[in-house]
């Protein structure tokens, strides 16, 4: 874990946090709470990852300003949680050993809160889960690959997989999340319908990436 971007990652999101409560869409606790995360997958995870959590939040916020999202009240440090705790839980195992099941269950769950973050659960879809999975995993796609360029690494058509698995990560969580709301609360069915996304795209991201090598090697 790097205590550079650790510090970066606390720094940043505890500002967006704190201009997120100035427009009234979280709350102190839930300030804190988004920075605590958001340190630990910038540390963890790497600054593309954490690159990808300041693009979803900073569109959040600039939906919020122009009153395209709005929330019955601000969100607490549970909701927090239930949205941003499992794309953290990724990033740290992620960063214990780059294990490429954790690097799809971030793709999955960031993808669901994307979806979370961007529209009012009342008005959530499946169009709309698939355009914001497309989209979140398509930023991650370009982001890894400047990431790459910038470090003379190789990239190719095989990064593709990573819009896929942003579009499993919202649908599958957006579906559980809508489902079981008629025996939860909403932050618990926002919860399950996170890891629910965690779990399905690290299956098949380490799934794919087995059989690839099958196939390739």
């Amino acid at each position: 874990m790097s205590v550079t971007r650790l510090l970066v990652g606390l720094v940043g999101c505890l500002l967006l946090g704190l201009v997120g409560q100035a427009l009234g869409c979280v709350a102190l606790d839930g300030v804190v709470m988004l920075a605590v995360l958001g340190s630990l997958i910038f540390g963890s995870g790497g600054w593309t990852w954490g690159l990808l959590v300041a693009v979803i939040l900073v569109v959040r916020l600039g939906l919020t300003w122009r009153g395209r999202v709005s929330d019955e009240a601000p969100r607490n440090w549970l909701t927090v949680i239930a949205i941003w705790g499992p794309p953290a839980l990724a990033a740290l195992i992620y960063g214990a050993g780059e294990h490429t099941s954790a690097w799809a269950a971030f793709i999955g769950a960031a993808a669901f809160a994307a979806a979370d973050e961007m529209v009012s659960t009342e008005k959530s879809s499946l169009t709309f889960s698939l355009v914001v999975g497309t989209l979140t995993g398509a930023a991650m796609l370009v982001l890894h690959d400047v990431a790459a360029l910038r470090r003379g690494l190789p990239t190719g058509w095989i990064d593709l997989w990573l819009i896929p698995l942003g579009v499993i990560g919202a649908l599958s969580g957006v579906v559980v999340q809508f489902w079981t709301r008629r025996w939860l609360r909403l932050d618990p069915a926002r919860l399950l319908g996170s890891s629910v996304a965690v779990g399905v795209t690290a299956i098949i991201g380490q799934a794919g990436w087995q059989l690839l090598g099958l196939i390739l090697y």
